[in-house]
């Protein structure tokens, strides 16, 4: 009866001590394959997988964007200490210029951006397969990029005019949507700007004729501009990196 006992003893104590070792193969083996991974510090502590970054774009080598997280502002200059992605693109990769234009006669359908259309000094988002959390290194395939154009309207005064430029005194506004808001600190200043007029350019406004309440589309030409008159100009581009951008849309108001 002993022996049984003690028989019956030593199983236990061999299955406890076989589960002992294999919990501790199995904490050694987590923590050394953990070990092998670069976390990103910044998102260490979320616990859904990270497939999207957004950011400035600091470079464009033609097949890859660098990325800097988060916006560049007084607060949060370029020397900033932050986070930054290499991104590649490929022919896979869906590039959405996000750009809204409230057009009223022209119908178009969003264009199709290529790599080369993304600039230093645009704000992006790029998402990936790739869950960030667990990236080896700060280099990810990006399946989809969005742009955001920051600053792609500009309300002003015509100072000169030509058959193919406009020249308009202002201050860029901030796009509506814009992922950084209405922040009073990303520099706007009143400066002069040629908006160069191409033959899809739409001149336009709306207005409304009480008591009727549907607005009233009226299309314009190029003569109806003149200077000294105030003008809404929506552009194709990003009006703080450069100075001359294509117009989409001028909004005249009611002449």
């Amino acid at each position: 009866m002993e022996k049984q006992s003690s028989g019956f003893h030593k199983k236990i104590f061999v299955v406890i001590f076989t589960c002992l070792g294999l919990s501790l193969f199995l904490f050694l083996s987590t923590n050394y394959f953990v070990s092998k991974l670069s976390f990103s510090p910044n998102i260490l502590s979320l616990t859904q997988p990270v497939n999207s970054f957004f950011g400035f774009v600091e470079k464009n080598d033609g097949i890859s964007i660098t990325i800097r997280e988060g916006g560049v502002t007084e607060d949060n200059p370029v020397n900033a200490k932050k986070l930054r992605y290499r991104v590649l693109v490929d022919e896979q990769t869906k590039i959405d210029p996000n750009l809204t234009v409230p057009y009223l006669f022209t119908k178009v359908s969003r264009p199709i951006s290529t790599i080369d259309e993304i600039k230093v000094g645009d704000y992006v988002t790029a998402e990936t397969q790739t869950d960030l959390r667990v990236q080896r290194k700060n280099e990810f395939r990006a399946s989809k990029i969005v742009v955001f154009p920051l600053k792609n309207t500009i309300r002003g005064e015509i100072v000169d005019l030509t058959p193919d430029i406009i020249s308009i005194t202002g201050i860029p506004i901030l796009a509506q949507g814009s992922p950084l808001g209405n922040n009073p600190k990303l520099g706007e200043k009143e400066g002069v700007f040629s908006i160069r007029l191409t033959p899809q350019t739409e001149i336009s406004t709306s207005t409304f004729n009480h008591p009727d309440p549907a607005p009233v589309k009226i299309r314009y030409s190029l003569i109806d501009l003149k200077k000294g008159l105030t003008v809404l100009v929506y552009t194709e581009g990003n009006m703080q990196r450069r100075n001359e951008v294509h117009a989409l849309l001028i909004d005249p108001g009611r002449l």
